[in-house]
């Protein structure tokens, strides 16, 4: 038979365990005030009349409003700290012992694993062999969350693995849910390498917003992009210089003097470099750069520099909104090689709320790709319908769909990226808008196809393609009830009628080869069947590509699989990230907008 005992820290050496000592009293902290959430951010002011933005620098969208902290605890709000109860052992911490049998004893001095239980033993004795450490015995603990900071505790001589044993019994391993693919388990993107073959030189200056260069710089590697780290003398004093090398690989340059290298080291940076980025930008250096001066690497390396310059201050509200600031920018402006992101409004290291706070390092990172891009739309103006629509029934009831809009948000993306003005109609969804493209949020049907005709214009000549992403609903209610509908105990009958076909619409009323349509096929087909799908939506609404695709494979997820139909060819495509996927499908009208409108048939 077993017994049991409490382990309470490393009580194993050559003598039986002790009882366990009585646990020192705990003291009860007061809980730490909730913070005030920050003021909605809202959009920029436009630039003094006296200078145009640089050419190629789109102005910065209003950023999402910040999430509100937790309701604070009926205790905390009263003022009074919560209580602590005594501590008590829980019942996963009581661990068999293991038979003290002298054929045991000689398994452990061995270093052996111990004999197997007896029939009589627990369910969660059989599942948890013993392990020798130093003449006693470690228990294997299953999965108790405790256990890998008690394993640890005890380091076997041996160096063989030590987990400690919980009471509960252990799921089955093949019960176990599998591990998702990588990139969906935490719904996160994958990074698609956007800045590949492009060198980025990073300059950062003395703010407490230099932490934020760090998680600047990991994206900016992630997306590929071959950099350099040029730290000033006071932003050393913020973050340091191992911080940057552990995530470059090498050491970030800090004087102009303290390397050898071949040749000037600010006129090489300068030379190898298809963009400089200054983030974060302080007043000082914003001054010292409107006056050309050249007195650290920072400011030699962007007087030398050919390539664009990209800045992005961080500063005290005040200082940002003095005169002399505002003449730095529009020095620096006037110049036409100097282009800014942000600031924005927020709250400050200060605690002051105002304009002057850094933009985040994900909106700086789609001002560099839209800076890098080729440019391929350069001067195309694009509009891009995402998400779903919802058709209300009442105050409180709607009929809508899953459409989570990450598609069409991903094409507003790519197209202001590669140069495109971007007009994004959206339905409702919680996405935020992303950098250099105009949003404009509608509810219903009937509501996004009056945003679309507006963009486009009622000859059609105000965009050069329209991509229709949105799941816009096919039926609405034909009455909606201006109070909720009560609950009684017969069945309610909903009369519904047909929505537009806005695709179909345009389609048909285009008499020329502009703009190019973009319909998307979601089917519940499969393969060759899915494809004859897309040709018959492709022929009926008189549209020049249809990317086909299957509910399971793309709804609500970050990567997205199907088939590209066109006139010519049908082409499957995936998985891969939707961001990719909107690259491809951009490579397509970039290519039909080049043709002269010779080669391309006109729409009847």
């Amino acid at each position: 038979m077993s017994r049991s005992c409490t382990v309470m820290g490393s009580g194993f050496g050559g003598a039986p365990p002790l009882p366990p000592a009585p646990p020192p009293p705990l003291a009860t902290l007061p809980l730490l005030p909730a913070a005030a959430p920050a003021s909605p951010a809202e959009a920029l002011p436009p630039w003094p009349a006296a200078s145009a933005p640089a050419p190629g620098f789109a102005a910065l969208p209003p950023l999402i409003s910040p999430l509100s902290p937790p309701e604070p605890s009926p205790a905390a709000a009263a003022g009074s700290p919560p209580s602590l109860a005594p501590w008590e052992p829980p019942s996963a911490l009581r661990l068999p012992l293991c038979p003290s049998s002298p054929s045991s004893n000689s398994a452990l001095e061995s270093g052996s694993q111990a004999a197997a239980p007896s029939a009589s033993a627990s369910e969660s004795e059989r599942r948890s062999p013993t392990r020798q450490f130093d003449k006693a015995t470690v228990f294997t603990w299953g999965r108790c969350s405790m256990g890998h900071c008690a394993a640890r505790a005890f380091r076997s001589r041996d160096r063989s693995t030590v987990t400690l044993m919980s009471e509960r019994p252990s799921r089955p391993h093949a019960a176990r849910k599998p591990r998702a693919a990588m990139g969906e388990r935490a719904n996160l993107p994958v990074p698609s390498g956007r800045l590949r073959g492009k060198r980025v030189t990073l300059c950062v200056t003395g703010s407490v917003a230099a932490y934020k260069a760090v998680l600047l710089l990991r994206l900016l590697k992630q997306e590929g992009a071959d950099l350099e780290v040029v730290l000033t003398s006071s932003a050393t004093e913020f973050v340091g210089a191992a911080t940057f090398s552990g995530l470059l690989g090498r050491a970030p340059h800090t004087s102009m003097f303290a390397e050898c290298v071949a040749g000037e080291l600010h006129v090489e940076l300068a030379r190898r470099s298809d963009l400089l980025l200054i983030a974060p930008a302080t007043a000082d250096c914003l001054a010292r750069l409107s006056q050309g001066r050249a007195d650290d690497l920072m400011s030699a390396t962007v007087l030398c520099a050919r390539c664009p310059v990209l800045v992005a201050p961080a500063m005290h509200p005040s200082m940002w909104s003095h005169p002399a600031t505002q003449r730095s920018v529009q020095a620096l402006v006037a110049d036409g090689r100097v282009g800014f992101v942000g600031p924005v409004e927020g709250e400050v290291a200060s605690g002051d709320v105002g304009l002057g706070r850094l933009a985040e390092p994900d909106v700086i990172l789609s001002f560099v790709i839209a800076q890098l891009s080729s440019g391929s739309l350069r001067g195309r103006h694009i509009v891009v319908s995402a998400g779903p629509t919802a058709e209300d029934i009442d105050p409180v009831r709607f009929i809508s769909n899953r459409s989570s809009g990450k598609m069409g948000f991903a094409l507003a993306e790519r197209a202001a990226a590669h140069g495109a003005k971007v007009t994004l109609v959206a339905g409702p969804v919680a996405l935020p808008t992303p950098a250099g493209v105009t949003r404009v949020d509608v509810r219903s049907a009937l509501a996004m196809r009056g945003a679309i005709w507006q963009a486009l214009k009622p000859d059609l000549s105000g965009a050069d393609a329209l991509i229709m992403t949105a799941a816009v609903a096919d039926y609405r209610p034909a009455e909606t009830h201006a109070s909720k509908l009560k609950r009684g105990e017969n069945s309610i009958a909903l009369e519904l009628v047909p929505n537009t076909d806005l695709l179909a619409e345009i389609g048909a009323a285009r008499k020329s080869p502009r703009p190019l349509l973009i319909g998307f096929a979601l089917e519940t087909e499969q393969s060759d069947r899915l494809i004859q799908a897309a040709r018959t939506k492709l022929a009926k609404k008189r549209v020049d590509l249809v990317f086909a695709n299957h509910p399971d494979s793309s709804i609500g997820r970050d990567n997205i699989s199907g088939s590209l139909v066109s006139v010519r060819e049908a082409e499957a495509i995936g998985p891969l990230p939707k961001r990719d996927a909107a690259d491809r499908i951009l490579d397509f009208v970039a290519t039909e907008l080049e043709k002269p409108p010779a080669e391309l048939k006109s729409r009847p």
